[in-house]
């Protein structure tokens, strides 16, 4: 298909508007010269009979070889240079409610007629109103008919112009699948085919790197999974041989960091995976599992006089229980790390748990900017994998974040 510019698409679409205008009102023209005319002539033909029916019909339309021979009393009322040009002359007789038509006629012999036509002013009226109603009542139709045309041609009109955009849209739509080949190009319109070209340029660009990233995601889970599992056995081994009572404590920390690191990246292998597979839930305690959470990230706090209060008003949740200690763990961990000096709120409920915290806005730290904003892009990830609703406020110095659990 030849394409061509936007310009002159829209100077075909008011092209067509134009003719369509000019058409309608030629059609208006016409149909109201119709009307007119014929009203006109059954006006005069029925003023005709009514003048031949009367007694002194001779008076009444007469035709006079010369001006000398019209009657003095309607020869008085209209001037002979102005009866010569040959247009109807109309004056009204003195006393009397009738008027006087005059028209010249010139014979084949180019000798000059008179024509004289006496008629009641009241029936001339009545042609006069009868062709005006007429006239208006057909023009109101024909008006109509003609809008309506109109209407459907400028309907159809805006649809032909808005078509290209409709199928850009579907265009777009259809390329929102990279497994998908992309559909060509060919719109008829340059200006769009130059934005579907950039468009597929930038889209392309865009779902290169985002599968490099998720297969970079996917292959970084999967390699951590083998040395995360000898690590954690052999942190196993050494608990078990281990009795040396200083040192299990540092042990026991090694161990849960470990089994922390190795439930994140079997969350991150399930999200780069994109299963639709749907996750286990078990029943948690919540206390127990935030204090500990609480506990683990506490070195976070030395030298700092933060106070943590947590409240909850439920025992215990229905939840995937590795997805949401990734959750709370790294909402708690940015709570503690990038907040400021105050009071760490958390409190958990029925419908879900929030996490606020004070922040200075006037600090700006590059590096604790990025820890803190991936932490919450994991957290936004893991809400949409399992339908929650993430809800995040800054306001007036305090940080807060909400998870919304998914409505049963």
């Amino acid at each position: 298909m030849k394409t061509k510019t936007f310009s002159s698409h829209i100077f075909s679409q008011i092209l067509w508007l134009s003719l369509s205008l000019f058409m309608a009102f030629i059609f208006i023209l016409w149909i109201l010269s119709f009307q007119i005319t014929e009203v006109t002539i059954s006006s005069l033909s029925e003023l005709e009979a009514k003048n031949l029916t009367n007694k002194n019909h001779n008076e009444m339309v007469k035709m006079y070889d010369s001006w000398e021979e019209i009657p003095l009393k309607y020869k008085a009322l209209f001037d002979k240079k102005e009866a010569q040009e040959q247009v109807t002359l109309e004056k009204a007789l003195p006393q009397s409610e009738k008027i006087a038509y005059l028209y010249t006629y010139i014979n084949p012999q180019q000798k000059a007629n008179y024509l004289l036509s006496i008629y009641d002013a009241k029936d001339i009226q009545k042609i006069a109103d009868d062709i005006f109603i007429k006239s208006l009542s057909t023009i109101a139709l024909t008006t109509l008919v003609i809008f309506v045309l109109l209407f459907f041609i400028l309907r159809w009109l805006i649809t032909r112009t808005a078509q290209p955009y409709k199928k850009l849209h579907t265009w777009i739509k259809s390329i929102q699948d990279k497994e998908e080949q992309i559909p060509p190009i060919n719109f008829s319109i340059e200006e769009i085919d130059n934005i579907a070209f950039e468009l597929e340029d930038k889209i392309a660009t865009i779902q290169a790197y985002a599968k490099r990233e998720k297969a970079f995601l996917k292959y970084t889970s999967h390699e951590l999974r083998t040395p995360l599992s000898i690590i954690q056995a052999s942190l196993d081994t050494l608990n078990e041989l281990n009795s040396n009572k200083q040192s299990q404590k540092t042990l026991d920390r090694a161990l849960k960091a470990s089994n922390n690191i190795k439930i994140t990246s079997s969350a991150l292998l399930y999200l780069a995976r994109e299963s639709n597979t749907a996750i286990e839930k078990t029943h948690i305690k919540v206390e127990p599992f935030i204090r500990e959470i609480i506990n683990d990230h506490y070195y976070l706090l030395e030298h700092q006089e933060v106070e943590v209060d947590f409240k909850s008003s439920i025992d215990e949740v229905l939840v995937e229980e590795d997805f949401f200690f990734v959750i709370v763990s790294n909402l708690i961990k940015n709570a503690f790390t990038y907040g400021e000096e105050g009071t760490v709120k958390i409190r958990f409920d029925e419908d879900g748990f929030s996490i606020e915290n004070k922040t200075l806005q006037s600090e700006h730290n590059p590096n604790k900017e990025i820890g803190f904003s991936l932490g919450l892009k994991l957290v936004e990830l893991i809400c949409q994998k399992l339908c929650c609703r993430l809800h995040i406020e800054k306001k007036n110095e305090r940080f807060l974040v909400c998870v919304f659990f998914q409505r049963r």
